[in-house]
């Protein structure tokens, strides 16, 4: 217990020149350190930020409507530290931080950029802050859109495409997000002859067709699977008499004049070895007999396994139904002069012709040499010599189709009375 006294009697007996000499002490220790192993600074090569708190701000509903390249640049550090330490200081160690974790509104925000190392004192920050704007986080759904360029080999078809998905999902800033129409990809067709089935990187585009470039953006889906069937096609002549039945069973003295296929040629497709041997195509059959008029109808088309057809699977037919023609020819027919006018007569006419008639084939057997006039009409002619068409007259009930004069041009030469 004496020892303690003694002790502490020494240790407080006249103990303000002990305190002094304990500080002149420690300045003189800190002044021989200071001189032995100095302060320096180490300013950094730039930083890249590393944005911290991004799920915190989504959290809250809301977005950074700047680009990423606006405010996440690089920053440079100046470091304190004692010379000793600033022979093993590694710049990589400095890490450079930018918290959304604090934002809780709308606007334009000022962020402050932060550093930190385990070696030495962070004395400054270049920039100190950044200014971002801050919008609502939204959401909408897009359709996926393509676009074919270029065009097939020739003799060859596309099929119609299968895009899936057909829509995705933008999310971000409001202000950005509300300027995204679609999501679009380009498909060139130049010279393919085979299907396509691949993934397409998808770009969005505002209503325009402008690309939108924006980190700021992000969507459910980044590609999109397209495909589409490539297939060699075929062009195939519809043979009308294929199509009809009957033709012998018409009324007598009848005939199929002509069949007339709406369209004639159609195209198919399918596979190579299918259409190498696909030379017509078969299709429903109308029924003709009995018939006297003309016969206007569709048929299908009947399309064998494996082929598909480019167009519709049908065809007009027009079926022209017509009487047997029999040709006459009746020799040396005496012209007749018709019409003379008053106070007018003819010199000299005395001309015969040859006449050739096609007639239906059930009047011809009633149809006599008689029942034809060959004439010339001579209503108001004047006194001369005149060049005149001959004409034929047959009556109605015999129904000529046609009527032909090989010569059928005569010299009238008119003479007045007076």
């Amino acid at each position: 217990m004496e020892k303690v006294k003694l002790f502490l009697h020494r240790l407080t007996n006249n103990w303000r020149m002990k305190l002094v000499s304990l500080v002149l002490a420690l300045f003189l220790w800190n002044s021989v350190i200071m001189n032995t192993d100095p302060l320096v600074s180490r300013i950094t090569d730039p930083i890249p930020v590393t944005l911290i708190g991004v799920e915190q701000l989504t959290a809250k509903g809301l977005a950074i409507a700047n680009e990423s390249s606006e405010y996440l640049q690089s920053v440079k550090v100046t470091v304190l530290m004692s010379r000793s330490q600033s022979k093993l200081f590694n710049p990589d160690d400095v890490q450079v931080m930018l918290d959304l974790s604090k934002i809780s509104t709308t606007g334009e925000q000022v962020i402050r950029i932060t550093a930190y190392t385990a070696d030495g004192t962070i004395d400054k920050v270049s920039p100190e802050s950044v200014t971002v704007q801050v919008d609502q986080k939204k959401s909408k759904i897009v359709p996926i859109e393509y676009e074919m360029t270029g065009t097939l080999e020739e003799g060859y078809f596309n099929d119609e495409p299968l895009v899936e998905p057909t829509s995705l999902q933008v999310t971000g800033p409001s202000s950005v997000v509300d300027t995204v129409d679609r999501a679009v990809f380009t498909i060139d067709l130049t010279g393919r002859t085979s299907s396509i089935s691949l993934p397409k990187e998808l770009s969005l585009v505002d209503a325009d067709g402008n690309i939108i470039y924006s980190d700021t953006l992000s969507t459910s889906v980044d590609s999109a699977i397209f495909e589409m069937n490539i297939m060699p096609r075929k062009e195939i002549k519809i043979l009308g008499e294929n199509c009809i039945s009957g033709a012998d069973k018409l009324p007598k003295g009848y005939q199929v004049e002509d069949i007339e296929v709406y369209p004639e040629v159609v195209e198919v497709t399918g596979s190579a070895e299918l259409l190498e041997g696909l030379t017509s195509l078969d299709s429903e059959v109308i029924d003709i007999a009995g018939k006297k008029e003309d016969v206007y109808t569709s048929i299908k088309l009947l399309i064998p396994d494996g082929i598909k057809i480019l167009s519709a699977d049908s065809v007009s037919l027009i079926i022209r139904i017509g009487e047997i023609l029999e040709k006459v020819t009746y020799e040396e027919k005496t012209v007749q002069l018709r019409n003379i006018p008053p106070g007018m007569t003819v010199e000299n006419f005395d001309e015969i012709r040859t006449v050739e008639l096609l007639v239906p084939y059930n009047t011809v057997s009633t149809l006599t040499s008689s029942h034809v006039k060959l004439y010339i009409d001579l209503s108001g002619l004047s006194e001369g010599e005149h060049q005149l068409k001959i004409q034929c007259e047959v009556p109605e009930e015999f129904r000529v189709a046609d009527i032909t004069i090989p010569d059928d041009t005569a010299t009238v030469i008119m003479v007045n009375d007076n």
